[in-house]
């Protein structure tokens, strides 16, 4: 009777929100209409002002992501290239650079519509953002050697440090994007491999992780052995179908009570919320090196996928992060029972060519936190599993990714920065759980294949963490990215996704 209860009073709020609402329409339509004028003004002034070199208003997603500057709006990727050192004639960076600008300007030469985008600038004036086109782009500069001061290999930990400078500093030169090549060697696997650090770093405002992965699979990279990983990428990625004229009245009418919600509900507090200005960002990654066996992973979400139907990959992670997240808090002398976290989830399907886009929405959902006092058994994962796969099919079923997806698009569209700035301060979440599609081959260019990689989406708004995941050639690469405040040190960083392993391994241990 309880949930009865509990649904009912939530069909009436909704209704009296909606009622309540009503009265406002006529201000609201006004307020909507003077934004919209005062941006048009700003567009034919900038018009003006640039005149060819004017590409547009940064609009949508890509406006809120502008917020987040040269630095703090950055996706980071990694890899590696592994060489045998007995095959190794010194010249590996250096090939790998002169193939990817070649390649740069073949497909600048060819397909320039299709990557215009990424050679945009960004400006602000008068309120808002807009795009310009420079007058000349030296394609080459885009592709840079990266020089550490060791002239020989570098350690692991030494890498790590020089990473995490980078990933704290601004794109060089107002680039929306940059490419850089490691010149010297990580600490080779055993003594017979050199990896090669490749770092590419992209500002969110030009496209999202799927549009620069399938951009990448389709035009640059050449091993093509999964042509299904870019059908996967342009078709299934898609959360949501083209949504229907009653889905959209659904939508309208919940939006009142959508508002209310984000404004008089509260999280309850826990040390993983920022609450100070944004400070320098710690960086982190773990793959399954360490646990008992390989591919742990893919044998654990196949296990879960048997025990309970419908499971998907992000259901499983966030059981793992759940537990491993009881333990952080219990140890910081802290027990909130939920926390809330946002997942980006692809509302509109990919084209016929690839595009550089933001094509997403936030999933936001309250993920229980359990802390487990004695043996865990096998009941309680089946159950967990089942009840986040509930929690996820009814915000999937509701209007609230569609309501969403309308702030990150449309309200950018029309409100100056000012503006966008007190509504980013409204996100009220504690983390931010980015997943990849699955990879399940190397990637390569030329003979160089890439033996490693992870990728740290940036942090948004208040939002003091992201865990990123991707699961390439069967192995699951975690990487952590968390604003200082909140985790002081790479070290604490690394000891969480030490145990959100630990987690995945104690899973599949127990679900045989």
């Amino acid at each position: 009777m309880t949930s009865i209860n509990l649904r009912h009073s939530e069909k009436l709020v909704r209704f009296l929100t909606f009622i309540a609402t009503i009265p406002l329409t006529p201000v609201l339509f006004l307020v909507v209409a003077s934004l919209g004028l005062y941006r048009s003004v700003v567009w034919c002034i900038l018009k003006c002002r640039f005149g060819s070199r004017f590409a547009g208003m940064v609009t949508g997603t890509d406006a809120m992501w502008g917020l987040e500057g040269r630095c703090s709006g950055v996706v980071n990727v990694l890899a590696f290239v592994h060489e045998a050192k007995l095959d190794h004639s010194g010249s590996t960076p250096e090939e790998i650079i002169e193939i990817f600008r070649q390649r740069l300007k073949k497909i600048y030469a060819m397909k320039r519509h299709q990557i215009r985008k990424a050679f945009f600038k960004r400006n602000q004036m008068f309120g808002f953002f807009c795009w310009t086109q420079e007058k000349e782009i030296d394609l080459e500069s885009y592709i840079q050697a990266l020089n550490f001061e060791n002239v020989g290999d570098i350690s692991d930990k030494e890498f790590h440090n020089l990473f995490s400078e980078i990933c704290n500093k601004k794109l060089s030169n107002d680039k929306t994007w940059e490419l850089l090549v490691g010149m010297q060697s990580v600490t080779s696997i055993g003594n017979n491999v050199a990896r090669y650090p490749i770092v590419f770093r992209f500002h969110h405002s030009i496209g999202d992780g799927i549009s620069l992965l399938r951009f990448f699979l389709e035009e640059i990279e050449d091993s093509k052995l999964e042509p299904e990983i870019v059908k996967n990428v342009a078709t299934k990625a898609a959360a949501l179908k083209k949504s229907s004229f009653v889905a959209i009245l659904k939508a309208i009418y919940s939006v009142p009570y959508f508002i209310f919600q984000d404004f008089f509900s509260r999280e309850e507090s826990n040390c993983l919320q920022r609450s100070f200005e944004r400070s320098e960002k710690v960086i982190c990654w773990q793959n399954e090196k360490n646990l008992e066996r390989m591919h742990v992973w893919t044998q654990l979400v196949k296990k879960a996928k048997d025990k309970c139907s419908k499971t998907q990959y992000s259901t499983v992670l966030l059981a793992a992060l759940s537990e491993t997240l009881g333990w952080y808090f219990k140890a910081k002398g802290e027990r909130p029972t939920s926390v809330t976290i946002s997942m980006p989830t692809r509302i509109k399907r990919e084209g016929s060519t690839a595009k550089l886009a933001n094509k997403y929405t936030a999933h936001v959902q309250k993920l229980p936190i359990t802390y487990m006092n004695g043996t865990k058994k096998m009941d309680q994962i089946v159950e967990k599993l089942n009840t986040l796969n509930q929690s996820s099919k009814v915000i999937r079923s509701s209007s609230d990714l569609l309501i969403n997806y309308w702030a990150l698009t449309i309200l950018p569209s029309i409100c100056p920065i000012p503006i966008l700035r007190i509504l980013s301060e409204q996100f009220r979440i504690t983390a931010d759980v980015s997943i990849m599609p699955e990879l399940k081959h190397r990637f390569r260019i030329g003979r160089h294949e890439f033996g490693e990689l992870y990728f740290w989406s940036p942090l948004f708004g208040n939002t003091g963490v992201n865990i990123s995941a991707l699961c390439y050639e069967r192995e699951l690469r975690l990487a952590l990215l968390a604003d200082r405040s909140v985790i002081g040190s790479a070290a604490e960083g690394q000891n969480l996704l030490d145990d959100l392993f630990q987690e995945i391994q104690r899973m599949d241990n127990l679900l045989n």
